[in-house]
């Protein structure tokens, strides 16, 4: 459903900024670039664990 919900943004809607406790104004494509990242991290850390 969010990959979805994520097809019907446009540019515009991409660019709108809003704020955030830790990382201060971000547009929506720069909050979607920190979640990639932070889901990134969590992969790593269960693939370190697996081959622990």
């Amino acid at each position: 459903e969010t990959l979805k919900w994520m097809d019907t943004l446009t540019p515009s809607d991409l660019e709108r900024a809003g704020g955030h406790a830790v990382w201060g104004e971000q547009t929506v494509n720069g909050m979607f670039r920190i979640l990639v990242i932070h889901d990134k991290m969590h992969r790593a850390d269960i693939e370190k664990r697996k081959n622990a």
